[in-house]
């Protein structure tokens, strides 16, 4: 008797665990190859499917056009064109290529999600939930067995060197993760968590369910590892938002689901902390182990308790209530326990313990109790200090009896306590005139890497620094408020505006980073596809929508919009295909009532014109990567076509054309002409390194007052940049005639040196050898 084929409802509603798993492994995959040096391929690939996508799907998309897609190929396309007109081609070209991956998710995210109601935005969820897990699994065995990470690792390394040496741990911090970035870690991670959840919730299907619950479980372990300060305050946030957007009758169990999943995460990272935050040691199993038993633990909890207690509390109201608020009161009274309840720690041998108090201005002595000796380096910040993460050092020996006077400014003491020998330090208290007061210790309620993490949290210097970024920014944003410099403009630029010289490729706030890169018009197109979204969710959540993740996309959205405030997220191939595709969710579940006003002539119209530029911006990126293959063998000819070819690194050919031109003898007429043509362009490009080359040709070539030009605007645009002053008098040095304007043109780049030293918070300092040179130039 032969079985009868299931119907397709009921093949719909089958688990398959390939389907769940296959997706998330290739994204996983994709995006680990979408680092700085291995991304122009991928980038390629992503440009060429996603034409083929939109020329291939017309129906399916034409039918999924909303205001939402809109909003996101605006902000795509005005973030392409400016590479066109960016002060640094390379830099834009780097910067927006994490933007095209992650458009090639969202198009083929609406292209090939299936659209049955109650089902749609779960395959690309499962996708980036797997993809998220997969992450922080790898990420833990970084400190575990690396049976997993290595051949990952391995190859990684075949596509890049951006994975060599990724390591596991910041020593007694934080988790780094294979992204070598916790805190961008932690953006991805915590988009994970929120969609790992609202699929777990809302999954009927049993198996399906375990899968979710399984990501889950790895997902919340590996971001409280990773302990990012912003991200956590955004998934707070969003955890929040995200009970109340939900529907009443899901409510319990979303709320249940969490306290089961911080629990177990809060169990598990415990003894990870206590055997594999010291680095790498080799073998040790115990992260591994703890997150395989968090994620069992979490389906066999959520099974046998938490949907059976959800179901009990979703038909008593007022129970829930009541839970709810006693939930509440519990976690403020935990979070204020955690932080006052002190008391003794373990120093081991030659680790050492920072803790920060916060003393008015004064002398005091320090009292120390502990089993054998104990030195300490107490330490003083200033807000100046916490700008450029210096401190002044106030003491610095035996603990017991130390003296220290806190300066007048300071915002912030540190205690740093060593022992040569593993011993019990009990308690540390200061006293003087001022007041007194007690160091903590050991914090009894927090693992010990997130107590590290807090120290200092009044007068976080990361934070501060953050806002030096901010300013920075600004400064720049008015230099071109419309358009922008083009991505990457903070980058080439940021030098020329510092008070003191730090390094960063952004700004740390993407809002700022969007004016500076793309102007007002840029900004708004940034807000706009963040704004529309989170309107439609709120619109479907008033009206009572059955899609089941429209609440946790909501969530998602508060997470993204929070964690761009505070992180360079939005620059990263790693976090914006999440991004993207969120949104892409979003327009799928609930964005039909903003669908475009066009009729499906039009919509077919509109899918075709958007293939256009994507193919012209393929071509250019295979321009580019058919120039770099050009000057490998740097002849005019080959560098002239390059030029022709790639305007995105154009002025660094330029600059290899001109100085060849003007440095080499015997050139070709022709040459020297087209060469003279370029220099004159290249003298007004901002540029951290051609006026440097410009100003050595010159020297070569005997034009002397074009070489200080170009000398001065070089220490003008990066007067911070570590190598620059140095770099310039040397060039000096090397082509000075003993003449007296050949002296006078050194006087006056000293004093240009000095006077900058006189209205700026940094200090420029030469090498050694430059300040003696320059020493004997000047008596001279």
């Amino acid at each position: 008797m032969s079985k009868k084929r299931p119907n397709s409802a009921a093949a719909a509603d089958r688990f398959q665990p390939a389907a769940f798993f296959l997706p998330g492994l290739v994204l996983f995959l994709f995006t680990a190859l979408t680092t700085i040096n291995a991304i122009k391929i991928p980038a390629l690939l992503a440009l060429v499917v996603t034409a083929l996508a939109l020329l291939g799907c017309m129906q399916q998309l034409r039918q999924r056009l909303t205001w939402i897609v809109a909003a996101v190929a605006l902000f795509v396309a005005i973030n392409g064109i400016s590479t066109l007109y960016s002060v640094s081609g390379q830099f834009a070209l780097q910067d927006f290529l994490p933007i095209v991956c992650a458009f090639c998710v969202f198009v083929l995210i609406l292209a090939f999600e299936p659209g049955q109601k109650g089902l749609i935005g779960r395959r690309a969820g499962g996708m980036f939930a797997v993809s998220t897990a997969l992450a922080s699994l790898l990420s833990i065995d970084q400190l575990s067995t690396r049976f997993l990470s290595s051949p990952f690792l391995w190859l990684m390394n075949k596509f890049s060197t951006d994975y060599v040496d990724v390591g596991g741990v910041e020593t007694g911090v934080r988790m780094v993760s294979i992204y070598r970035n916790p805190n961008i870690f932690a953006g991805c991670i915590g988009l994970g968590v929120l969609l790992s959840l609202g699929l777990a919730v809302t999954e009927e299907r049993k198996g399906a369910r375990r899968g979710y619950l399984a990501c889950l479980a790895l997902n919340a372990l590996a971001f409280v590892l990773s302990f990012s300060m912003g991200a956590s305050g955004a998934i707070v946030a969003a955890f929040v938002l995200y009970l109340v957007l939900e529907l009443p009758q899901r409510r319990a169990r979303l709320l249940l689901t969490m306290l089961e999943t911080l629990i177990l995460t809060v169990i598990a990272a415990f003894p990870i902390y206590l055997t594999a935050f010291d680095g790498w040691n080799g073998l040790n199993p115990v992260p591994l182990v703890c997150a395989v038993l968090a994620a069992a633990l979490l389906v066999v909890l959520d099974e046998r308790l938490g949907r059976k207690l959800a179901d009990v509390l979703s038909c008593h109201g007022k129970l829930f209530a009541i839970v709810v608020a006693a939930l509440a009161a519990l976690l403020a009274i935990y979070a204020f326990l955690s932080m006052t309840v002190t008391g003794s720690t373990t120093l081991n041998a030659g680790e050492r313990l920072r803790r920060s108090a916060y003393p008015a201005a004064g002398t005091y002595s320090l009292d120390v109790q502990a089993v054998g000796d104990v030195s300490v380096t107490i330490e003083s910040q200033n807000m100046q200090d916490t700008m450029m993460h210096t401190s002044s050092v106030l003491y610095e020996g035996s603990a017991d009896g130390a003296s220290f006077t806190v300066p007048e400014d300071s915002m912030v003491v540190y205690f740093n306590f060593s022992a040569d020998q593993t011993t019990a330090l009990e308690s540390a208290a200061y006293q003087g005139e001022a007041g007194s007061g007690s160091v903590p210790l050991g914090y009894k309620l927090l693992p010990g890497f997130i107590a590290n993490r807090m120290q200092g949290l009044r007068a976080n210097q990361n934070a501060i620094q953050r806002l030096v970024f901010f300013q920075d920014g600004m400064k720049l944003f008015r230099q071109s408020p419309i358009l922008g410099l083009g991505l990457g403009g903070f980058q080439n630029n940021v030098y020329s505006v510092q008070d003191f010289y730090y390094t960063t490729k952004y700004i740390h706030n993407h809002y700022i980073q969007a004016l500076v890169d793309t102007g007002i018009i840029g900004f708004a197109a940034f807000a706009v596809m963040l704004l529309l979204p989170a309107a439609v969710v709120v619109r479907a959540r008033l009206r009572r929508e059955e899609e089941p993740l429209i609440a946790s996309l909501g969530a998602a959205m508060v997470f993204m919009a929070i964690h761009g405030g505070v992180e360079v997220v939005f620059s990263s191939s790693y976090f914006l295909p999440i991004a993207l595709g969120v949104i892409a969710m979003i327009s799928l579940c609930c964005g039909q009532p903003m669908a475009l006003p066009c009729s499906p002539k039009g919509a077919k119209w509109a899918v075709r014109i958007a293939a256009l530029p994507v193919l012209v911006y393929a071509l250019l990126l295979g321009g580019n990567l058919f120039a770099a293959r050009l000057i490998a063998q740097p002849t005019y000819a080959n560098l002239s076509m390059a030029i022709a070819i790639d305007p995105f690194r154009r002025d660094d050919y330029m600059t290899s054309y001109v100085v060849n031109a003007l440095t080499q003898e015997d050139v070709p007429d022709a040459v020297m002409a087209q060469a003279e043509k370029w220099s004159a362009k290249l003298e007004k490009v901002d540029s951290n390194s051609t006026p440097l080359y410009l100003a050595q040709a010159y020297f070569q070539r005997g034009e002397t007052d074009k070489a200080y030009a170009m000398l001065e605007k070089y220490v003008d645009f990066v007067p911070t940049q570590e190598t620059t002053w140095d770099d310039a008098f040397l060039l000096l040095f090397q082509y000075s005639d003993d003449s007296q304007e050949s002296m006078d043109h050194i006087l006056a780049f000293q004093q240009r040196m000095n006077h900058w030293n006189d209205t700026h918070m940094g200090t420029i300092t030469l090498s050694p050898q430059v300040q003696a040179a320059l020493t004997v130039f000047t008596m001279d």
